[in-house]
C-alpha cells in the first residue's frame, strides 16, 4: 500500500482506527499534513485580501522600483 497525504500510512483496521499510529512514519505523516494545511490556509488568506489593500501594495512596490 502506498502512503499519501490523503490516506495515512498503514491504512485503517476493521474498527476504523489508523494502524501503526505510534510509529515514526505516522508522526511524519501527521506533521507534514499539518504543515500542508497551515501553508494552504496562509495562501488562502493572502488571496482573499481586499482588492484596495492589494492595489496599495502594488503602488508602493512600483514606487520603490522606480526610485531604485
Amino acid at each position: 500500500m502506498v502512503a499519501s497525504f490523503s490516506s495515512p500510512p498503514g491504512g485503517l483496521d476493521s474498527h476504523g482506527y489508523i494502524r501503526f499510529r505510534h510509529t515514526p512514519c505516522y508522526t511524519a505523516y501527521l506533521v507534514l499534513s499539518n504543515i500542508g494545511f497551515a501553508v494552504l490556509y496562509f495562501n488562502l488568506a493572502q488571496l482573499l485580501q481586499p482588492f484596495e489593500e492589494q492595489a496599495n501594495k502594488i503602488k508602493t512596490l512600483r514606487r520603490i522600483l522606480n526610485i531604485g
